[in-house]
């Protein structure tokens, strides 16, 4: 074959090469940066991205199969011999759905929360005391418990008063407790809010409500330290 025909023909495979490949297979094509760890999605017809973040997604539409077991769960530690908290999710035809929250290879036992607009709702817990209403219609001194929703303060008595409350641990973490000065005498005679023995409000020893009506809600943060609103 004449070298300069040869040449030529090895000039127009080279330039013909892409064409070929693109008619015999389909490219995707990368739109944007992407982070290590994310997921994947379609930016449109032959454009991958990637899929974002919990706060700021890419993801308009995701579906998953499985009918039993746990096909969606999201793990505290990405390694399966690891210490770690799974929270699952499933289905099974003519059986059920659910939620399925486990501590495996030594993880502590940890409750499961409902957090609605900030406020933390432990499952079950809380919820059963919502709307609750103890009345403490004399004396100076009355102790809460873990059942009492609002505690409304009635006594005329004409001394300062205290409220002490109940232990709060990890297994109460989230419980709402509200007081009330419902008499209207806290500016006089002040209601002192006392936690019990090595916990705090607001990191605080006490909490003094002295102001007539005044309303104080406070709540398990877990640990001994309960927050005050």
């Amino acid at each position: 074959m004449n070298p300069r025909l040869k040449n030529w023909l090895k000039i127009l495979a080279l330039f013909s090469w892409p064409v070929l490949v693109a008619a015999g297979s389909q490219f995707i094509v990368q739109s944007g940066n992407v982070t290590g760890g994310h997921a994947v999605s379609w930016a449109s017809s032959g454009v991958a991205q990637d899929a974002g973040t919990s706060a700021t997604g890419n993801i308009s539409s995701l579906g998953v199969y499985g009918n039993g077991g746990t096909p969606f769960c999201v793990n505290s530690a990405q390694s399966s011999t690891a210490a770690r908290v799974v929270l699952c999710m499933g289905t099974q035809l003519n059986n059920s759905a659910y939620l399925s929250l486990s501590s495996q290879n030594g993880a502590s036992l940890v409750p499961f929360d409902l957090v609605i607009n900030g406020i933390v709702y432990p499952f079950p817990g809380t919820p059963s005391t919502i709307g609750t209403l103890r009345q403490v219609s004399s004396g100076i001194t009355d102790s809460a418990t873990s059942s009492d929703g609002t505690i409304a303060w009635n006594s005329s008595s004409a001394l300062a008063k205290t409220e002490s409350l109940y232990t709060c641990s990890n297994g109460s973490k989230g419980n709402i407790l509200t007081i009330v000065d419902e008499y209207g005498s806290a500016g006089t005679y002040p209601i002192t809010l006392s936690p019990a023995g090595g916990n705090t409000i607001n990191g605080g020893l006490t909490y003094i409500m002295a102001f007539n009506n005044q309303s104080t809600t406070l709540q398990c943060a877990g640990d001994g330290n309960w927050v005050a609103t």
